[in-house]
Formats: structure tokens, sequence, C-alpha cells
């Protein structure tokens, strides 16, 4: 059984789910994004983020036009201070889908931490001009 709630505390078991769905099905985007998850969401053991960036890496080689997973892992590399590359996947995200709002954000709070503090007012600005009556 492969288990995609974000919120599946057995870490380790999901993990190797996801890993025989992958061995089964290589090309299953949803097994590697759900891997990505459970190695960043597990609660007992140090958090795997180098390999949820090589799992959400090999989901986006599957599907580059997906702005969900560049977000993803621009999160990711956000969480362990590669904002350099955080900034380029949250950018990849923008020019997919313009709109997408949660990537202007995510590039804000980024570029403040880099103390690009106008840069990243004007994202602010228009994260809440997507986001305006929503």
């Amino acid at each position: 059984t492969v288990f995609t709630d974000s919120r599946y505390r057995d870490s380790d078991r999901a993990i190797a789910d996801f890993t025989k769905a992958i061995e089964n099905d290589p090309k299953y985007i949803d097994a590697y994004t759900g891997r990505a998850k459970a190695k960043t969401n597990n609660y007992e053991y140090e958090k795997d983020y180098e390999g949820a960036i090589a799992d959400y890496t090999k989901a986006i080689e599957l599907d580059p036009n997906n702005m969900f997973l560049y977000n993803r892992r621009g999160e990711i590399k956000r969480n362990i201070n590669d904002y350099t590359g955080a900034i380029a996947d949250f950018t990849k995200a923008t020019e997919i889908d313009w709109y997408y709002s949660s990537a202007f954000y995510n590039r804000a709070i980024t570029k403040e931490k880099i103390g690009d503090s106008k840069s990243a007012k004007n994202d602010m600005a228009m994260y809440h001009s997507l986001t305006k009556g929503k």
C-alpha cells in the first residue's frame, strides 16, 4: 500500500512503500513527491532534505512544467539555507504560471532572508494582488 497522506507518521514505512512504488513504476511522479514528503516529515529521526530534493528533482524531470514541484523543492532548499537555489525554483514556478501566488510569497520570504528587501516587497505586493479577495 502506498500512503500519500503527508501526516503519515511512520516515515520509514512510508519511504519504503514509496520506494517500492518507484521500483514498480519509475515514472510514478506521486511516489517521488510522497517519498520526498516522508523524508521531510520524519518525526523520529533527522530529516533527509537532500534526499527530498533529489526526489523532487526526479519528479521535475518527469514533469518539468509542474510549478508545484518547483515551489516545494524551493521550500526545502530554503530550509537548508540554499537561498539562491530556492529563489531559482520559486522564479521557475512563477515563469510556469504567473498567477501562482505561493511562489511569489515564498520568494518574497526568501529574498527578505538574504537582505533583498526591495525585491521582497515587490514579490509580496504581487502575492497580495493575486490573492486579493480570496
